[in-house]
């Protein structure tokens, strides 16, 4: 469900869709039904799932957020993010928006990327 989610960009909405998703594929797997009126955490507890699927997706944006950081600006990958077609507005914005709401706050205050390690992007 969430391969290639690094470089989806996520509303509000597409997290609700995402939570509403995983929340029906919990229901089922359990063989619950709407109709029993039992809360979502209920079911979560059931499965024993720790991480919701929208939290596995954010931290995978912010695992290729520091890698697009780390590699050389030289390179397609870091090019092609930060391409702007001439005359367009583009979502390569909100995308960013998002990003920054993602990030640690000790790590919006410096941008020295290519000093951090991989695992701090994701354990801060």
């Amino acid at each position: 469900m969430i391969y290639g989610s690094e470089v989806w960009e996520m509303t509000q909405i597409d997290r609700g869709k995402i939570n509403a998703t995983e929340m029906d594929f919990l229901r089922r797997s359990c063989r619950v039904f709407k109709l029993e009126h039992i809360k979502n955490t209920e079911i979560i507890n059931r499965t024993g799932k720790d991480k919701s699927t929208v939290e596995e997706i954010e931290k995978r944006h912010l695992i290729w957020y520091g890698h697009r950081k780390r590699i050389n600006p030289q390179r397609w990958p870091n090019q092609a993010i930060n391409w702007n077609l001439p005359g367009k507005k583009t979502s390569q914005e909100s995308y960013r928006e998002g990003l920054e709401g993602q990030r640690p706050v000790a790590f919006r205050m410096r941008e020295t990327a290519k000093a951090v390690e991989r695992t701090r992007y994701i354990h801060t």
